[in-house]
Parts: structure tokens; sequence; C-alpha cells
């Protein structure tokens, strides 16, 4: 599931993907079908002229759970180190239902500690609809 922006320095979500058919649905556990993703974000960049790129994933919590879980930071930090992602602060768009859907956007950034080991920095961004 890809986000896609415009170059520049302020990421606009112009596309969001759906799951595949082989995408994994649990209460507390989303799989992706990784397979159908990948082909998604390979023709909408093609399909662009190699304008829009890949910026990160988006997914839901029913519960009002407005942080990031541990599955979530290890999937930045996971796009982040992806050379074929081609972005090096990926974003991440949780969809919070509490009452109604509130959306929360994260960004990811590895930075070097001092045992020179790749940690991830994680910000929350702020959320404008045009």
């Amino acid at each position: 599931m890809g986000y896609f922006a415009q170059p520049g320095n302020v990421p606009v979500i112009l596309w969001a993907t759906g799951p595949g058919s082989r995408a994994l649905h649990l209460r507390n556990y989303y799989g992706p079908d990784s397979e159908y993703d990948e082909s998604q974000i390979a023709d909408l960049y093609e399909q662009s002229g190699r304008h829009l790129t890949y910026l990160g994933d988006w997914h839901t919590h029913p519960a009002p759970l407005h942080h990031l879980s541990r599955r979530d930071k290890r999937t930045l930090r996971r796009i982040a180190r992806c050379h074929s992602a081609r972005v090096k602060t990926p974003i991440m768009l949780v969809l919070v239902l509490d009452r109604s859907w509130h959306p929360t956007l994260w960004r990811g950034t590895l930075c070097r500690s001092i045992l020179w080991r790749k940690n991830l920095s994680v910000v929350q961004l702020k959320v404008r609809a045009f």
C-alpha cells in the first residue's frame, strides 16, 4: 500500500492503494500482499513518467491507539533501509477509529547512534486536507 507525492520538500498524498487479494486481515494484525503492493507502486511510478514516488504505508487502528506500534516502527525502518523503495524518510498514515476516523501521520528517519548502529527517529507530522 503506497503513497505517492510530487517531488519537493512537503509530502503530498495523491494516491493510496488498497490491499491485494492475498492480504491477511485480522483484528490486531494486517499481513500485506507484498507482490500486489510492489506491482501497484511500480505501475503508478511508470504511468506518471517517473514523477510520482512512493512515500510509505497506511493502515487503520480500529481501537483508539494514536501512537505507532513496534511493528509500525519496524515497517518504517525496513522501508527506509530498502534501496529500491527510493525513500529515506518514509511516512506512515494511521487512520484511528475514535467515534469517527482521525488521521495521524508519522515520518521515520534513520540516524546513527554512538555505536554506529542506525536507529529510527519517529516524528508526528501535521495532516492538512486540500
